[in-house]
């Protein structure tokens, strides 16, 4: 695994994520079927974002998956220690328990699980996208530019929804 590769990963399940939260079809329904898998989704995604930044930085492979395994404050704070914005408490913060205990994969009835409204948790996914993409260098690998603003909610899908029977 290389910056590049583990920042289009991140990026992908960021996107797996936005398509089902913004899906016409979604409304219709509950959040209660998606909540957890988009979370779980996106908690590997700010795992892989960071891994990228310290690949980008420098770091072996070897040693992120060693010293640092699926314990996002360690990733984040090792990131900012490394010139990383600590603008993400937001995300980082409320995502490291359940991505680290594997609750969004294995529920747990005592967990609290983070209710980020949905167009605020895409808008600081946008800006750590964008941040990684330019450090690691993965679209201008590609002969691209980094863009800012990627994941931008329509305004009837920035709530979560829960109906329950």
């Amino acid at each position: 695994m290389n910056a590049t590769l583990a920042y289009m990963t991140a990026k992908g399940y960021v996107h797996s994520s936005f398509v089902i939260l913004t899906s016409e079809h979604r409304n219709e329904k509950s959040d209660a079927s998606f909540f957890l898998s988009t979370h779980l989704l996106i908690g590997f995604a700010l795992e892989l974002y960071l891994k990228s930044f310290l690949l980008a930085k420098g770091f072996a492979e070897e040693k992120i998956r060693k010293d640092f395994g699926h314990d996002l404050e360690h990733l984040y704070s090792k990131s900012i220690e490394n010139g990383l914005s600590r603008k993400y408490d937001k995300i980082i913060v409320p995502f490291k328990l359940g991505h680290s205990n594997f609750s969004y994969r294995y529920p747990k009835e005592d967990t609290d699980y983070p209710f980020i409204p949905i167009d605020e948790l895409f808008g600081y996914l946008s800006k750590l996208d964008f941040e990684i993409d330019t450090t690691a260098g993965a679209s201008v690998e590609y002969g691209k530019e980094p863009n800012n603003s990627i994941w931008d909610v329509p305004p009837n899908f920035r709530e979560w929804v829960f109906k329950w029977p």
